[in-house]
C-alpha cells in the first residue's frame, strides 16, 4: 500500500518502509517551466533598450564634452595636473594615456556600460557613460 505523507517524522520512517510514492516529472511540470522561460524572454529587449548611448566628460563639475558612444573619437582633455588621452571606440571609452601619479584611471580599462565611470582624481575628471532612458526616469526622490 502506498501512502502519501506530509509529517517529516512519519515520512522518513515511510521512506525506510518503502511506503512512500515517489513523483516523476509530468506534462504540468513542463508546461510551467516553458511558461516561466517565456516570461523571462520576453523581458530580454527590454534589458537591452538601455544601451549606452552617450560619453559625457567632466571637468570641476562642468562638462566639457558630449559624444555619442557608436562614434570613434580619441581627444585630449586638459585636467588640473596635465593631459589626459581619451578614446571611444568599440562601443566603450577608455583614458589612454593621463600624467597623474597612480593612473588609476588609466588601469580602468575601457568601460562600456550606462552608469560607469572612469575617474581622475587629481585631474578632477569624470568620464561616464550615459543612457538615453536615464534623462527620462527618476532616480530618487528625497524630502
Amino acid at each position: 500500500m502506498v501512502r502519501r505523507c506530509f509529517f517529516p517524522a512519519r515520512k522518513k520512517a515511510q521512506q525506510k518502509a518503502g511506503q512512500l510514492e515517489i513523483k516523476r516529472f509530468g506534462p504540468l511540470d513542463a508546461a510551467i517551466i516553458l511558461l516561466l522561460a517565456a516570461v523571462a524572454a520576453a523581458f530580454i529587449p527590454a534589458m537591452r533598450a538601455s544601451a549606452p548611448s552617450t560619453v559625457v566628460v567632466r571637468k570641476d563639475n562642468t562638462v566639457l564634452a558630449r559624444y555619442p558612444i557608436d562614434r570613434d573619437v580619441t581627444f585630449i582633455v586638459k585636467g588640473k595636473e596635465g593631459p589626459l588621452s581619451i578614446d571611444i571606440a568599440d562601443k566603450g571609452v577608455a583614458v589612454m594615456h593621463a600624467t597623474c601619479k597612480n593612473q588609476v584611471c588609466v588601469r580602468t580599462g575601457r568601460i562600456r556600460r550606462p552608469f560607469q565611470q572612469i575617474i581622475c582624481a587629481p585631474n578632477h575628471v569624470i568620464i561616464e557613460i550615459t543612457s538615453s532612458q536615464a534623462a527620462d526616469t527618476i532616480d530618487a526622490i528625497v524630502q
